[in-house]
Order: structure tokens, then sequence, then C-alpha cells
């Protein structure tokens, strides 16, 4: 409802006659709606609760003997680059730009936990390498979070609320 809101307000501060649309001018107005769902804050909250579902799950579906999920190397430290840079990626869009710091300290210490986690579990083992995997993963994935953000901060231009 609220993004509707912003978009119709944003449709009538900058209208586009059939013509501009024709000629190709007023490109961008799609990317900034866009821009603006993106910004919302149920948005934000799902980006936040799907990057705590996925810490969560972590945890909860460690059994002794994963029944079917036997990631051989190297590609396991690969599935661990995708996941914990998956959710590092969620949560940098859930908290914003200006609170980095909260997905590049938080996921790898969720990584450190995890496998900890799975020391104390029979038939699994904690690794360095997957915990490194996870840490490369996080600051890549919040690198290219950062790097988009900061382009569509350019198209949409400065904030004017």
């Amino acid at each position: 409802m609220a993004y509707a809101m912003r978009a119709k307000r944003f449709r009538q501060k900058y209208p586009l006659s059939q013509a501009d649309s024709r000629a190709g001018i007023g490109k961008n107005c799609h990317k900034k709606e866009l821009g603006l769902l993106l910004e919302s804050k149920g948005v934000r909250l799902g980006c936040v609760l799907a990057a705590v579902f996925m810490a969560f799950w972590l945890f909860w579906s460690a059994t002794p003997d994963p029944e079917g999920i036997s990631i051989p190397p190297p590609w396991d430290k690969v599935a661990h680059f995708l996941y914990f840079g998956t959710m590092a990626f969620l949560l940098a869009h859930g908290v914003g730009r200006r609170w980095l710091i909260v997905p590049l300290l938080l996921v790898p210490l969720i990584g450190v936990l995890d496998e900890w986690h799975q020391a104390g579990i029979p038939g699994r083992d904690a690794s360095f390498f997957d915990w490194l995997a996870d840490e490369l993963g996080t600051v890549a994935f919040v690198a290219v979070y950062w790097w988009s953000s900061r382009n569509r901060a350019e198209v949409r231009g400065p904030r004017t609320e």
C-alpha cells in the first residue's frame, strides 16, 4: 500500500507524455519506481527475516548424518560462499548502506558458531576453510550490494523527503 502511494506521488510529480516515452525520454522513471519498491520498509523487513531464517536453518537442520546432502570438495566451499553471501546480501539490504558493518560482522560470527556447532555433531566436521568461504562470500556479496545500491542512488537522485 505504501509503495503504491509513493509510486502514484512519483508519477504525479514526474509525468511522462506518450511522446516522451516513445522517444525514450524518462527511461529512468521505471528504475526510480523500482528503487522506491526496493527501499520500502516491508521489503527491507522481509530481507532481514529471510536472513534470520537462513541463520536458524543452519542450526536447526544440522543432523548427525545429512541424508543425501553430501557436496564433494571443492563444491562444498562454493555452497558456503553462496549461502553466506546470500544471507549477507539480504541482511545488507535490510539494514541499508549506513549499517553495512552489521552483516560484515554478524554473518561471519554466525559462520563461526555454525562451524563450532558442527564440531560437536557426529559425522560432521568443523573446518577453518568452510568459515573462510563464509567470510569471502559475505565480503563479496556485501561489496556487490554496496556497488549496486550506490548505482541505484545515482539513478534515483538525492532524496527529497
